[in-house]
């Protein structure tokens, strides 16, 4: 078939216009997509009240469960609800497809009967599963061609992750997810205006003056998957033996979700967390303030939001180039503050960093990245106990600090764990100016903190292996070390080794080795020492070859240092000699 000249220009008219008809509607929806998107979240304060009430009321589901909501269905409400369904649901966009929620007027008189809240995604009508019902058409058809009464109707209002922290309670000696405590953030919600976080760049909108809990939204509609899957690996992580280290006083530092509540915004769903707030009661320590030296504008730094001494310059650029009060609360803001590092105190600083190890491999594990570490400062009363001495693991962690001319307790936690989207410059480019890096290149600048921003306390370890405080022998042992025993390393640790003048020759069980002992010290929280030959990473597995140094005598009765045979050097004839409060002993 051949076209003539008119035929051609005919086709030619007819593509160019389907083409910008095309554009003119695509551009249309990516409009309307990101007017979606950027709109932020309506925090409505009468249905987070009644969405928390009526979780405090429900009973715990398992770990990653649907919160459900039944409501008993009379035949005359039936009748009403056949007759004027739109007074009683509403529809919302759900990853473009339309969703039934339970919300409207209709409700009212039902309410005010019988106190039972209407709530959430509509997903059962009688026994029937709707979750495929896209419109209130759809509900109406089942109505007209249903033949018995439906007695009942059951409302999805979000993922239950209360079990999920089974066993970790708070310094109230509460579960970390009691349903008292949700109760008394529903009361909150309904008599404080809410506060917003001004700090944060995210976008999200974040409630942060209520008992106990920050209320927050996804910005992204992947996250409640992400709970789903994460939540209950989490839940058997937090069971295993290898979380009960030293006096088991921590088990994870990781900030609980005690629930995902689906709401239906006037625009669209909105999903929001209800997540446990790194504090310390009231009772236990005042809140205070920190100062940057020779800062002029005098900055209240009344928190601390770190992510690794690679992330206080230029490598976080949202930081390095945005407002100074957020700067302070970043990377930049500790090294500024403590240019030296935060000297710890022995209570619970090693249990601590044992833990924040663990949690830290548990999230490069599913994938994580960008979380951080969370730090608010309280004044450290004179008479202040050690936290760590209980049976029962408790949140949040806690470490106690003296740095120049003060005492300072902080309540710490691990926050915006839910990330999993790596920066593009971080998938092409070896260097970007993004905190999101791929998961395991983020947990190495993570665990960087110690040695360079924590120092913990010396340690000695006995005859008998147990570790106890170097300058106070009689202090409970918080680990056993013996010959031969796996252990993992706590921090990045670097040696010399360029010169003979640095290791020694030693022998073990008829085995010739050579033995490095010249470490190179962290001296500044800003900057890594350089000049190492020879290093290993927190997490790194070793063994325990001899409980002295390289070149002391193993009789000793208390020793300062350790050889391990670290397994990234294994099979080469090297070990080296480590401080007992660099390692932990690992089952």
């Amino acid at each position: 078939m051949s076209w003539g000249p008119a035929g051609a220009a005919r086709w030619f008219l007819w593509l160019f216009l389907y083409g910008v008809v095309g554009l003119r509607e695509e551009g249309r929806l990516t409009r309307m997509l990101k007017e979606d998107t950027g709109r932020s979240a309506m925090y409505d304060t009468d249905m987070m009240y009644d969405f928390l009430t009526l979780m405090a009321r429900t009973p715990r589901q398992h770990c990653g469960g649907s919160l459900e909501s039944v409501v008993p269905i009379s035949m005359a409400l039936e009748h009403k609800i056949r007759s004027k369904m739109i007074s009683f649901f509403v529809t919302r966009n759900v990853n473009g497809k339309q969703v039934l929620y339970g919300h409207g007027a209709g409700w009212k008189e039902f309410q005010d009967m019988t106190g039972h809240k209407v709530l959430g995604r509509l997903v059962k009508v009688g026994e029937l599963d709707v979750h495929d019902f896209t419109s209130l058409m759809d509900l109406a058809a089942h109505f007209r061609v249903r033949d018995r009464p439906i007695r009942k109707m059951t409302f999805d209002f979000g993922i239950d992750l209360r079990d999920c922290w089974a066993g970790l309670e708070d310094l109230e000696n509460r579960d970390v997810c009691d349903n008292r405590s949700i109760a008394d953030l529903a009361q909150d919600v309904a008599g404080i205006h809410a506060q917003r976080d001004a700090t944060g760049r995210s976008g999200s909108a974040i409630v942060t003056n209520m008992r106990r809990f920050i209320i927050k939204n996804f910005k992204d509609d992947e996250n409640p998957h992400i709970v789903r899957e994460v939540m209950p690996s989490l839940r058997m992580k937090l069971q295993e033996e290898s979380r009960k280290h030293g006096e088991g006083c921590y088990r994870t530092a990781i900030a609980p979700i005690c629930a995902v509540l689906d709401l239906p915004d006037i625009y669209k769903r909105v999903h929001w967390s209800v997540m446990r707030k790194v504090e310390l009661p009231a009772a236990m320590a005042d809140r205070t303030t920190m100062f940057i030296p020779e800062d002029s504008s005098h900055d209240e730094i009344e928190f601390l939001d770190l992510k690794g001494p690679k992330f206080c310059g230029i490598r976080d650029g949202k930081s390095h180039f945005g407002d100074a009060v957020v700067s302070h609360r970043k990377d930049a803001g500790f090294t500024d503050l403590f240019p030296s590092g935060l000297p710890l105190q022995a209570c619970g600083s090693r249990e601590a960093a044992a833990t924040l190890e663990l949690d830290s491999e548990f999230l490069r594990d599913l994938r994580m990245t960008d979380y951080s570490l969370f730090l608010v400062p309280y004044t450290l009363p004179p008479s202040a106990s050690c936290q760590c001495q209980h049976q029962k693991p408790r949140w949040p962690l806690i470490l106690d600090a003296d740095p120049t001319g003060r005492s300072l307790r902080f309540a710490v936690g691990i926050i915006d764990y839910l990330e999993r989207q790596v920066s593009t410059w971080d998938q092409w480019l070896p260097f970007s100016m993004s905190t999101m890096k791929p998961p395991g290149e983020y947990q190495n600048f993570w665990m960087r903190m110690w040695p360079m921003y924590f120092h913990i306390p010396r340690y000695a370890v006995n005859g008998d292996g147990q570790v106890t405080l170097a300058n106070d022998p009689s202090a409970m042992p918080v680990d056993e070390l013996k010959r031969h025993s796996l252990v993992a390393a706590l921090q990045k640790i670097k040696w010399r080794g360029e010169s003979a003048k640095y290791r020694a020759d030693l022998t073990i069980d008829k085995a010739s080795y050579k033995c490095y002992f010249a470490q190179i010290p962290q001296m500044s929280s800003s900057s890594s020492g350089s000049g190492s030959k020879y290093k290993v990473y927190a997490g790194d597995r070793g063994e325990v070859l001899r409980l002295a140094p390289c070149a002391g005598d193993a009789g000793d009765t208390v020793a300062s240092k350790v050889v391990v045979s670290w397994e990234r050097y294994a099979n080469i004839g090297k070990v080296f000699e480590v401080s007992p409060e660099q390692i932990m002993s690992w089952s």
